[in-house]
């Protein structure tokens, strides 16, 4: 191929009337081109596989190259090419474009190259080290979540944190739910990133102290002193009036009732009191519950001493467990001698 080039014209054979009368000259030339052929294609060329480097070029293997519309005998070679990845990112199966392909071999001054010249190629995600901080705690009581923090090594040129999404990062491992004192891993996961794949490295959960006993929460119980049984006399002022009492023998069944117009109520729950119009007070405590009401006002010294004892031990017994007293008036007189707490 080539341009203006020298085409020799030979085997010329004169003719017209006069052709006997003239001898051809000794070379008669002509000039002309030769366009150079157009390759079809070029296979053959591979790229290699390669881990992102934030770059796109591309390594090549122009070993064994296939010419599409080359003519039969010809030799030609790939001397040198280009490659080069349609982008940066990692992917699979990714177009690598040939460029600057240089033609070798005896003819490769015959031919142009096509218009494109393409192969495939892998480019795998880098690895980033994900370093999880340490955490060191307390004992709170409180289960522990989440973690302390990490650091990124691994990066590829000036990239960062803005390169990966944490959106969904979380923290797993034995730390989550810890309470008590001990060593736990605090292991993250969850980072994502189109150019990059993650080595985690666990941290590590110290929590220290001792757990605090939980009956130290709750509420303290209160002591109430405990009297002794003893006799305990209830006394109300004579201007009450018309106060009813139960003369209770040592059954316990009341014996008789007096007062004038009066009412008298005893509990289950070991107290009574009485109101009314008489000139005689008295309240009981005992195991009865019931009403009485009357209007006599008549009672012996016998029956008034049974009813004394009855209830001095009805109290004696109600002040051992919670009670209410109502004091209607006097106070209670729990006698001159002092009683012993225990």
């Amino acid at each position: 191929a080539g341009t203006n080039k020298v085409v020799d014209v030979t085997g010329i054979t004169l003719g017209g009337a006069d052709l006997g009368n003239y001898e051809l000259p000794d070379s008669v030339t002509t000039n002309a081109d030769i366009w150079k052929l157009k390759l079809t294609s070029i296979t053959g060329i591979t790229a290699d596989n390669k881990t992102y480097d934030g770059l796109t070029g591309a390594t090549l293997n122009t070993s064994s190259p296939t010419f599409g519309g080359m003519i039969l005998g010809d030799v030609l070679t790939v001397a040198s090419a280009d490659g080069t990845f349609d982008t940066k990112n990692a992917g699979t199966g990714k177009t690598v474009n040939i460029d600057n392909i240089t033609l070798g071999g005896t003819d490769f001054d015959n031919y142009d190259l096509p218009d494109s010249v393409t192969t495939t190629a892998d480019i795998t995600k880098a690895k980033l080290t994900v370093n999880t901080n340490n955490d060191n705690k307390n004992y709170t009581g409180n289960p522990y979540a989440g973690g302390n923090g990490y650091t990124i090594d691994g990066y590829v040129l000036s990239e960062g944190v803005a390169d990966i999404d944490i959106t969904n990062l979380v923290y797993g491992g034995s730390s989550q739910g810890a309470i008590n004192a001990g060593t736990y891993k605090i292991t993250p996961s969850g980072l994502s990133a189109l150019n990059y794949d993650f080595d985690y490295t666990d941290g590590s959960l110290t929590i220290t102290g001792k757990p605090v006993d939980p009956s130290e929460f709750l509420p303290k119980p209160i002591v109430v002193p405990v009297y002794p049984v003893a006799p305990m006399t209830v006394q109300m002022p004579a201007v009450v009036g018309g106060l009813n009492y139960v003369n209770v023998p040592a059954s316990g069944a009341p014996a008789s009732t007096g007062a004038t117009t009066g009412t008298s109520t005893s509990t289950s729950t070991g107290t009574s009191t009485s109101t009314g119009a008489s000139a005689e007070t008295s309240t009981t405590a005992g195991t009865n519950a019931g009403g009485t009401e009357g209007s006599s006002a008549s009672s012996d010294e016998t029956s008034s001493d049974q009813a004394t004892d009855r209830i001095d031990q009805g109290a004696s017994r109600a002040i051992q467990g919670p009670t209410d007293v109502l004091v209607i008036g006097g106070g209670i007189n729990l006698g001159e001698k002092p009683i012993s707490v225990e």
